[in-house]
């Protein structure tokens, strides 16, 4: 997963190379501090957003980037006769990789961290391959527990008729 503010095309890219990227808000946004956990089925991130309430939270992805804003809400005590803090927004986006299912997407918020859970898509978990054994065709290839198809087609034999012509044939020479 890359951090990504702002989406640029390849031929803006070069001529803007020297330009600091904006946000696509006009305000003024913190970027919250994150941590990116690999999970069993895949990815968590851990957005620390203090003072937002879960209502004010927004997340969204579009064209596999993840944004991520949370709003401030403050209720003011009175006038302020002075102020050294200014309540700003949160915003942060990152670019999705294809292997995120992101119709699985899920977030809940406790205390002000934002947990957002990005599974994997089913093609990027992995998977275990059955090795067959060489040299056997496919009605004698093994399978787990059963014991061999080889032993169970001696079986089968003995219990039949031909399996005890075949032994009554064996023990003749």
């Amino acid at each position: 997963m890359k951090e990504s503010t702002v989406p640029v095309h390849q031929n803006e890219h070069k001529e803007q190379s020297n330009v600091p990227q904006a946000t696509r808000e006009e305000s003024r946004m913190l970027t919250p501090p994150v941590d990116i956990f690999e999970i069993e089925d895949g990815l968590a991130v851990v957005v620390d957003l203090p003072g937002v309430d879960k209502e004010h939270v927004e997340i969204n992805v579009d064209n596999n980037v993840l944004t991520i804003k949370g709003t401030l809400q403050y209720e003011e005590h009175g006038e302020a006769l002075y102020s050294e803090f200014e309540l700003r927004s949160f915003y942060r986006q990152f670019e999705l990789s294809d292997e995120i299912d992101q119709e699985k997407i899920r977030a809940d918020m406790k205390n002000g961290v934002l947990t957002i859970r990005l599974p994997k898509a089913e093609k990027a978990k992995p998977r275990r391959i059955k090795v067959d054994l060489e040299g056997m065709g496919a009605d004698q290839k093994t399978d787990r527990g059963t014991g061999s198809s080889q032993e169970s087609q001696q079986s089968s034999m003995e219990t039949s008729g031909a399996g005890r012509q075949q032994q009554g044939a064996h023990h003749k020479s």
